[in-house]
């Protein structure tokens, strides 16, 4: 959620935001439900008002129009999970040498932690791992769910706040990119 909700608050305040989905199916998210006119409600939410693209990374074709969609962009936003963008050869290096002014905003579950870096994770496993989950739920001990997508949506709004604050075209400095106006990484994990 946090990718999602990230590029949403960029959407709320003026972006031109291009969803790049699974060219079999789109985002999983689409068949979660049919409860917003036969569309699945935790997508509309998130998604309403981007344009979207169905894409496969691996086939040489594909990749080609998403680096030529990364050329003319500001900000990327990826919550692959771990090593997907090195697997696919488009590791923040490789886009720097498209658009060396891009944004590159990383969302991992773990960041960089040595044990735990490479591994998949999403919020409720977080409020576990946290304690959240102890301290919410039933009086009669029961732990429970401490809310939809918190820490998701509060790293995604993090994310949102680096990329448009700190490095928006229109600012003189532009904190997120260095003094030659390159771009530089952002990154943000769940399990901070």
């Amino acid at each position: 959620m946090a990718g999602p909700f990230c590029s949403n608050r960029l959407l709320l305040a003026g972006a031109r935001v291009i969803k790049i989905e699974r060219k079999d199916g789109g985002d999983f998210a689409r068949g979660y439900d049919t409860a917003a006119k036969g569309d699945s409600s935790y997508f509309v939410w998130l998604n309403q008002g981007k344009e979207s693209i169905g894409l496969d990374l691996k086939e040489e074709e594909d990749k080609k129009i998403f680096l030529n969609i990364i050329r003319k962009a500001d900000v990327f936003i990826q919550n692959f999970a771990p090593n997907t963008m090195t697997k696919l050869g488009l590791e923040k290096t490789e886009l720097k040498k498209v658009n060396p002014e891009l944004i590159v905003c990383d969302i991992s579950g773990y960041g960089k932690s040595p044990l735990l870096s490479g591994k998949k994770t999403y919020d409720l496993l977080i409020q576990a791992e946290s304690g959240l989950i102890d301290v919410s739920g039933s009086p009669d001990g029961e732990g429970g769910d401490g809310g939809a997508g918190g820490g998701e949506r509060g790293v995604g709004g993090e994310h949102d706040v680096g990329a448009v604050a700190q490095g928006s075209p229109g600012r003189k400095e532009h904190h997120a990119r260095n003094s030659r106006g390159h771009g530089r990484r952002r990154g943000w994990n769940l399990g901070r």
